[in-house]
C-alpha cells in the first residue's frame, strides 16, 4: 500500500510441462561486454523523479543505489538486497527495484511501469546485502520490451525476460512528462577554417572583452553597453549573433544583491528580446546568453554563491526558446575564472 492505494506486484500462470534446464542466463554475457558507462542516476535523483510522476515509495521499497546507462539499450544498477525468508524466492521489493531501474534514465522519463513478464527464472535466493540488475531495453513511442538479470557477487539470482513496459495515463487521463537537464563534458569542435565571417554584437558591461575578440580571425565584433542602441545596428544585414553577458554586482551574496543584480539584468534582457521581436527580421541573429561560473559541473569546487542570480538565467533562457524559436537562444557558462 502506498498512499491508501493498493499496488499489486504480481500475478503469474505456472506452465504445465517443466522448461527445459538452462544451468546460466545468456544475460550474463552482457557484463562482459557493456559499453562505456553514459549518464548515470543517484538513489536519491531517482526517487524523486518518481515521485514526480505519482509513483512515490515507501523506505522499505527504495533500494536502488545507483543506474547507469550504457549505450542506448542496457542499463546495469545496484541495489540494496536482504535475504528470502523461507517462503520467498526472490522478495517482491526486489523485483520492483529491478522494475524500476529500467525506466530512472528512459529519455522521456519514469513514466514506464511493468504490465507483463513472459516468463521468469530463480537460480538461488538471494543472500547479501548488494545485488546488481542488468537490462537490455528495446523502446517504441509508446512502449519498451526488456530483458532483466540479478546478480549476486557474479551469479545469477533471477532473470525476467520480455517485461512489458507501458506507458500508463494518470487520474486525468493526461500523460505526465519528467525533463532532466543534464551537464555532458565534451570537447569543442575543431574551428572550420571556411567558415563565413561572424559578424557579433556584443552587449557588455566592459569593452576590454570586445578589444580582444576584435583580434579574432573570421569575427567582427561590434560593442554596445546599452541595449537600447540595439535596434540600429540591426539595420545591418550582416549581423549574425547577439551576445549578452550577465552583469554581476560586487559584493557578497545576499537578498539585496539578489534582487538588484537580477532586475538590472532581466530589464536588459527584456528590452533586447523586444528590440529583436520588433524588427521583424525573417530571421534573427541568434541570441546567445552567457554566464560565468553560474552552473557547477561534477569535480568543481564549491562556490560563495555570488552567481545564483546568474544561474536563475538558464532558466529564463529555456523559456525564450520556447517562446522565441526564431532567436534560437543558445545558453553558455563560461568557467568561473575564465575571461
Amino acid at each position: 500500500m502506498v498512499g491508501g492505494e493498493e499496488n499489486p506486484h504480481a500475478t503469474a500462470t505456472v506452465a504445465a510441462d517443466r522448461e527445459a534446464l538452462v544451468p546460466v542466463s545468456e544475460l550474463a554475457g552482457l557484463d562482459a561486454a557493456l559499453a562505456p558507462a553514459g549518464q548515470r542516476i543517484d538513489d536519491e535523483d531517482i526517487y524523486t523523479d518518481l515521485a514526480s510522476v505519482g509513483r512515490a515509495t515507501g523506505p522499505r521499497m527504495r533500494l536502488l543505489r545507483h543506474v547507469t546507462r550504457h549505450g542506448d539499450d542496457v542499463v546495469s544498477g545496484e541495489l540494496t538486497g536482504r535475504d528470502a525468508t523461507a517462503v520467498e524466492h526472490v522478495p517482491a521489493e526486489l523485483l520492483e527495484a529491478a522494475a524500476q531501474a529500467l525506466v530512472v534514465l528512459d529519455p522521456e522519463g519514469p513514466v514506464f511501469v511493468p504490465r507483463e513478464i513472459a516468463s521468469v527464472r530463480h537460480f538461488r535466493k538471494p543472500r547479501g546485502a548488494n545485488l546488481r540488475v542488468l537490462a537490455r531495453i528495446r523502446g517504441e513511442q509508446d512502449r519498451r520490451l526488456a530483458d532483466v538479470l540479478l546478480l549476486e557477487n557474479g551469479d545469477p539470482v533471477a532473470e525476467l525476460l520480455g517485461v512489458r513496459l507501458v506507458r500508463p495515463d494518470d487520474r486525468t487521463g493526461r500523460r505526465r512528462f519528467l525533463h532532466r537537464p543534464e551537464w555532458i563534458r565534451r570537447a569543442l569542435p575543431a574551428a572550420d577554417a571556411a567558415s563565413a565571417e561572424r559578424h557579433v554584437v556584443l552587449l557588455d558591461p566592459a569593452a576590454a572583452r570586445a578589444a580582444e575578440l576584435a583580434g579574432e580571425p573570421g569575427l567582427k565584433v561590434t560593442w554596445l553597453a546599452d541595449p537600447s542602441e540595439l535596434k540600429s545596428v540591426l539595420d545591418d544585414p550582416t549581423v549574425t549573433d547577439i551576445v549578452r553577458v550577465w552583469r554581476t554586482r560586487p559584493g557578497e551574496m545576499s537578498v539585496e544583491r539578489l534582487r538588484a543584480e537580477s532586475e538590472d539584468n532581466y530589464r536588459d534582457l527584456l528590452t533586447t528580446v523586444g528590440v529583436l521581436d520588433a524588427a521583424g527580421l525573417s530571421r534573427p541573429p541568434r541570441l546567445w546568453l552567457v554566464t560565468q561560473g553560474a552552473q557547477a559541473l561534477p569535480g568543481d569546487p564549491a562556490g560563495d554563491g555570488g552567481h545564483l542570480a546568474a544561474a536563475t538565467l538558464w532558466g529564463f533562457g529555456r523559456v525564450l526558446l520556447t517562446e522565441y524559436p526564431q532567436l534560437r537562444t543558445t545558453l553558455v557558462d563560461l568557467a568561473p575564472a575564465a575571461a
